[in-house]
Formats: C-alpha cells, sequence, structure tokens
C-alpha cells in the first residue's frame, strides 16, 4: 500500500501514477530480465483517509477509512498486470492519461463501482 498526497498537493493524483506505471514497469522489466512469471495488481483510488500512528509498545504508522478500503478492493478484484482505478481517479487523471473501461464491478463492502485501467500517459499534441 502506497499512498500519495498526505501532504496536500495539487498534483497527488499524477503522482499515484506515475508511481504506479514505475511500478508496472519495474516488475515486468524484473520478471524479464530474470526470466520469471511474476503476478501483481495495482489498485488506485483518491479519496480522504486518516493516518496516524498506532500502538503503545510497538508504534506503526497507518492509514485506514473508506478510500484505503476501495483502493484495497480495487487491487484485489483487478487483473494480473494490470492497474485498476475508480471512476473518480479517472475522472481526475482523464485529461493526461489514457484509460480502457473495464465496466461494474461489485466491491466487497463497497457496492458497484465503475472501474477502468490506466493504459498510458497521452501523446502530447
Amino acid at each position: 500500500m502506497a499512498v500519495v498526497g498526505l501532504e496536500v498537493t495539487d498534483d497527488h493524483a499524477e503522482r499515484a501514477a506515475e508511481l504506479a506505471m514505475e511500478l508496472r514497469e519495474a516488475v515486468n522489466k524484473y520478471a524479464s530480465l530474470t526470466d520469471t512469471s511474476l503476478a501483481y495488481r495495482i489498485g488506485l483510488h483518491a479519496g480522504l483517509l486518516t493516518a496516524g500512528i498506532i500502538g503503545s509498545a510497538r508504534f506503526l504508522f497507518d492509514v485506514w477509512g473508506v478510500a484505503v478500503n476501495v483502493d484495497s478492493r480495487l487491487e484485489s478484484t483487478g487483473e494480473s498486470g494490470m492497474i485498476q482505478t475508480s471512476l473518480t481517479m479517472q475522472r481526475k487523471l482523464e485529461a493526461r492519461y489514457e484509460f480502457v473501461p473495464r465496466g461494474k464491478i461489485m466491491l466487497k463492502g463497497v457496492g458497484e463501482e465503475e472501474t477502468f485501467f490506466l493504459i498510458r500517459p497521452l501523446r502530447s499534441a
């Protein structure tokens, strides 16, 4: 789990998309170089969350909330090698990135959600 924008930024969605695409590229490159088959899924969502230190004997930083749950479900219901996004994230990124609609899927504990696969940045004109 990675979080982008714990400090308020105007470009948190783009930063998350770039991180996801770089991660996808790194995993694919590693698999190619090592002749290994690696299965992975990436989920992207934007929303409010709660973050903080938990524990009293061993301190851990954690994040939780509806946005974290939606993102986790997007990852777990995604397809191998793909970056699955919510409608919320797709709308934040649609002017700069190419998407393929996946359609509505049922996300446990969330309900039906319109989803998309993030493909690549759009080419500059």
